[in-house]
């Protein structure tokens, strides 16, 4: 145990943030993150995607510059909870995983011994393989989920060591329609199994669901919107100062909501 005071706490740099954004798959998420982040990233990738198409749609030349943004790819659980534990990350300001649903789906896997690595590896086969994962679920055993839910803790305890070193920690995840984990919602993250997701909210400070932004004539501009603030709905979670104008339907720029929840001065994105 170890404890700090009040006082200590006032005049302590390091604030870390642990945030999760979900959204339908091309909503904008990852692009939007890596444009919006503080600099230097370390991007962590749980499906085999091409982060230079990333970099390219972000328009945001930092990322280029050698040491602000590192991309790290999927090579098991046990590696990635390693990697987490003992890796230097240095200055690295931001952590990113994307996303956890494809954690969660990989994990599975892994437990039960489904080889969905390959199927997610082809291209013609990528999204026939993540939707019978998602829809597949209850073919796995009560003991699965256990192990699922019991490795994922150590996931996100990992994780959350970052935050509590001063980094802002993000994990990207998609829709899912009326989650069981959670009927009181019509939308939320999409997480496999019940007993981590049902845990799921108490692990972040900031739960944001991210939608298309269009402008006057119905054209679809980016970046996206964010809402943090439940509903009836879908899931959100907000911690920090709300700002006048509450944090609905707010332009997703990570660092301008992030000071805006601490006080920093500035106004949310409209």
């Amino acid at each position: 145990m170890r404890s700090i005071s009040a006082a200590d706490l006032r005049i302590q740099q390091a604030t870390g943030d642990l945030m999760l954004l979900y959204g339908e798959t091309g909503v904008g998420k990852s692009v939007t993150t890596l444009q919006t982040c503080a600099l230097p990233v370390n991007y962590m990738l749980t499906e085999p995607r091409d982060p230079k198409k990333f970099i390219i749609a972000a328009q945001r030349e930092e990322l280029w510059e050698p040491g602000n943004a590192n991309f790290v790819f999927y090579d098991g659980f046990l590696d990635s909870i390693d990697y987490l534990c003992t890796h230097e990350f240095g200055n690295d300001r931001t952590i990113v995983l994307d996303s956890k649903t494809h954690l969660m789906l990989n994990l599975l896997q892994e437990i039960t011994g489904d080889a969905y690595d390959d199927r997610l590896a082809d291209p013609k086969k990528r999204a026939d393989a993540i939707a019978k994962a998602l829809t597949n679920q209850v073919k796995s055993s009560q003991e699965d989920y256990g192990a699922l839910s019991g490795q994922m803790r150590r996931f996100s305890n990992a994780l959350a060591r970052h935050s509590q070193e001063g980094r802002t920690v993000i994990s990207l995840c998609r829709l899912q329609e009326n989650p069981k984990y959670d009927r009181t919602v019509m939308a939320g993250p999409a997480l496999t199994g019940k007993e981590f997701a049902k845990d799921m909210p108490g692990w972040y400070d900031f739960i944001g669901i991210v939608t298309t932004r269009k402008d006057e004539d119905g054209n679809v501009v980016y970046p996206p919107c964010v809402t943090f603030e439940k509903s009836g709905s879908h899931m959100a979670k907000w911690t920090g100062i709300t700002p006048a104008g509450g944090v609905t339907n707010k332009i997703l720029d990570i660092q301008k909501i992030l000071a805006v929840a601490h006080g920093e001065g500035g106004k949310a994105a409209s």
